[in-house]
C-alpha cells in the first residue's frame, strides 16, 4: 500500500512541476509541492464521491488527511453516512474535530450540530454556540443562521436580539432559506420589529421558493387565515401544505390529514386523511393519532367496493415496493388493534407508485379523538 501511495504522490508532484515549473527553482519549497499534491488527492476524492465511488473517495481522502481539513471533513461524512465504510459516529466526530481544529468552516458548523443535538457527545448548547460562532465569523451561512437563532432565544449564549438579527441578516444575504424563514417569523409575530404580514409573506415566499418546508407551511397558514389579500384561500392553503407535508414536516402532515377529511382545498378523501394523520402520529404528533382514529371510523361506517381496497398479504408487507392502481390505494393496519406498524401508500404526485414506509407503532385505539384544525 505504501508503494502505491508513493507512486501516486510522485505522479501528482510531477503534475505540479509540469503545471508550475517555478517549483524547480532553487531554493525549492518542498512544502508547496506537497500541499499541491495533497490538494489533488482531495479533488480526486471529491470527484469519486460525486460519482458514488465511496471506496475510492475514502482512499484518496485518507492519503491527504494528515493536513487537508477538507479531506478530514470528507472522511467524517463517509463515516457518518456509512458510505464505503461501516457507520461509526465516533470516528466521524473525530474527523470533524480535526478539520474544525484547522478552522474549516463546514467542520466548525458540524461540530456545533453535534453538540446541539447530542449526537455522539453530551449535549452542550454552550459548546454548540461557540462552534457555530466560529463558523459564522468565517462566513458559513448555516452557522450564521444557527447562532442568530441562539442569540434571539438566549440558548447557549446570553440573549442578544441585536446580534441575533445581525447574524440572521448575514445568512439571509447569502441566500440562506432558514434565515429567511426566521426573519419572516419575526415580522409575523412582531418580535423585535413592527409586525408586518406583508414583509413576513415576502420572506416566507423567498424561503419557500428554495423548498424550505417550514416556510411552505407558514405560507399555507397565512392563506388559510386570510392574511394574504385579506381573504381565506383554501386552494393555495392546500397547495403549500402538500409541499411541506411531502418533505416530512410533521405539522403539515397533520394538517394535510385534516384538509382531506374536511375538503379544505381538495375533494374529501378519508383514506388520505387517515394516512397523513397516521404518518404525523408516527412522527410524534399526539393529536394526529386521535384524528387518524376518527377518520378511520368514517371508512368503517360506509360500504367500500371490494375492488377499491387492496388488502395487504404477508408477502406484500415484506416487499420493498408495490405497483397498485389508484383504486388500491389505502392505509391498511398491520397487526390489528389499531396499530399502524407498516403501511403502503402512494407518493403524492406519482399516483401509480406505492412505497413502503416503516413507521413506529402508533396506538390510536385509546387516544382521544380531537379534530386538528389548520388554525
Amino acid at each position: 500500500m505504501r508503494a502505491v501511495i508513493a507512486f501516486i504522490l510522485v505522479a501528482f508532484v510531477s503534475s505540479a512541476i509540469a503545471e508550475n515549473p517555478d517549483v524547480l527553482q532553487l531554493p525549492a519549497d518542498p512544502q508547496k509541492v506537497m500541499d499541491y499534491a495533497q490538494s489533488r488527492f482531495y479533488d480526486v476524492g471529491l470527484q469519486a464521491y460525486k460519482e458514488n465511488k465511496f471506496a475510492m473517495a475514502l482512499e484518496y481522502w485518507t492519503m491527504s488527511s494528515n493536513s487537508d481539513p477538507r479531506s478530514q471533513f470528507g472522511l467524517s461524512v463517509l463515516y457518518m453516512k456509512g458510505q464505503g465504510v461501516a457507520v461509526d459516529a465516533q470516528k466521524a466526530i473525530g474527523w470533524i474535530r480535526k478539520s474544525a481544529a484547522q478552522a474549516y468552516p463546514a467542520a466548525e458548523w458540524a461540530l456545533g450540530m453535534v453538540y446541539e443535538t447530542g449526537g455522539g457527545v453530551k449535549q452542550d448548547p454552550v459548546q454548540a454556540a461557540q462552534w457555530y460562532l466560529r463558523a459564522a465569523d468565517h462566513g458559513y451561512a448555516d452557522a450564521q443562521e444557527k447562532i442568530g437563532v441562539m442569540y434571539l432565544q438566549g440558548t447557549g449564549v446570553s440573549k442578544n436580539p441585536s446580534l441575533g438579527t445581525y447574524y440572521l441578516n448575514q445568512a439571509d444575504n447569502q441566500g440562506n432559506a432558514a434565515a429567511k424563514y426566521d426573519i419572516g417569523t419575526l415580522y409575523e409575530r412582531g418580535e423585535g420589529v413592527r409586525k408586518n404580514s406583508d414583509i413576513a409573506y415576502t420572506y416566507f415566499a423567498s424561503s419557500a421558493a428554495q423548498g424550505y418546508a417550514a416556510a411552505e407551511y407558514a405560507l399555507a397558514k397565512m392563506y388559510y387565515n386570510g392574511e394574504v389579500d385579506g381573504k381565506r384561500d383554501v386552494n393555495h392553503f392546500f397547495d403549500w401544505l402538500k409541499k411541506a407535508a411531502v418533505q416530512g414536516y410533521v405539522p403539515a402532515e397533520a394538517d394535510l390529514g385534516w384538509s382531506f377529511a374536511n375538503a379544505a382545498g381538495v375533494e374529501r378523501d378519508d383514506q388520505w386523511a387517515v394516512y397523513w394523520s397516521a404518518l404525523a402520529a408516527a412522527h410524534g404528533d399526539k393529536d394526529a393519532a386521535g384524528n387518524a382514529k376518527l377518520y378511520a371510523s368514517r371508512l368503517q361506517q360506509r360500504t367500500i367496493a371490494a375492488d377499491s381496497v387492496k388488502i395487504l398479504t404477508a408477502a406484500d408487507v415484506n416487499a420493498e415496493t408495490l405497483e397498485l392502481s389508484r383504486a388500491g390505494m389505502t392505509v391498511v393496519p398491520v397487526g390489528g388493534a389499531g396499530e399502524w406498524t407498516q403501511v403502503y401508500v402512494p407518493i403524492y404526485g406519482n399516483i401509480g407508485f406505492v412505497k413502503k414506509l416503516n413507521l413506529a407503532p402508533v396506538q390510536v385505539a385509546s387516544t382521544k379523538s380531537t379534530a386538528k384544525r389548520a388554525d
